[in-house]
């Protein structure tokens, strides 16, 4: 088994991350630097990269206090 965690530096794919360290799981942890979601291309490059057999998905959007200004 190969991991990816599309989102591993943030608070939950870190723990996600520490939680495979622990029980021995073959694992990337991807930051938006590695793994950007707005960018299709960098994410199969990535991908094709890692050749991971489950993907988690732990990207959060983390500006929405800017948001709420904008409203």
């Amino acid at each position: 088994m190969r991991v990816w965690i599309v989102g591993g530096t943030g608070l939950l794919g870190k723990f996600l991350a520490a939680e495979m360290r622990r029980q021995g799981i073959a694992h990337f942890a991807d930051g938006s630097k590695q793994a950007n979601l707005l960018e299709p291309q960098q994410l199969l490059a990535r991908a094709t990269e890692v050749q991971p057999t489950h993907i988690i998905c732990a990207a959060a959007y983390t500006k929405v206090d800017q948001e709420d200004k904008k409203r």
